[in-house]
């Protein structure tokens, strides 16, 4: 079967409750794992067509770091990622990493890059929403979900040279 054949026939699942529990909280642990041995080359996503990175930010509290393994997507030289939590009303922890210190690593594709971030303003995030949404559709799920909480886009780019 094609990437889409799987995607057409799996999407409906991933929309439900139940598997976005799966996906946070069994998945969400098995791929950082696989991650870190494959150097981002293996993931579950990966099946689907879809990109995940291993997504490493210094925690805002302790100041350690923090792993996690997130769906993304490209923009060019750019990478973004949906501050979903599944549709939770409450921002994801590596949000709140990233908002205190926007400094992050970045494992994708076999390489590690060293990546800043910001949040998207209108127009970007709209863009970039729609963006997410023409490859993983189930955002709109998650942001009916979160109700009043506005589901952030997070952007990570290539640090400046010097």
């Amino acid at each position: 079967m094609t990437d889409s054949v799987w995607k057409r026939l799996l999407m409906p699942v991933f929309m439900t409750r139940p598997f976005t529990w799966i996906g946070l909280n069994v998945v969400g642990r098995i791929d950082p794992i696989v991650m870190r041995l494959t150097n981002g080359r293996l993931y579950a996503s990966r099946a689907l067509g879809l990109l995940t990175i291993l997504l490493t930010t210094t925690g805002a509290k302790s100041g350690r770091p923090r792993e996690v393994a997130l769906l993304a997507f490209e923009d060019g030289p750019d990478l973004f990622v949906i501050a979903s939590r599944g549709g939770n009303a409450r921002h994801p922890g590596w949000y709140h990493n990233l908002k205190r210190d926007p400094r992050a690593t970045v494992v994708w594709r076999g390489r590690k890059e060293a990546r800043v971030a910001h949040e998207a303003q209108s127009p970007e995030r709209e863009r970039l929403w729609r963006l997410a949404m023409s490859a993983y559709p189930t955002y709109d799920r998650y942001q009916e979900r979160a109700g009043r909480r506005r589901i952030p886009v997070v952007v990570l780019t290539l640090p400046a040279r010097p």
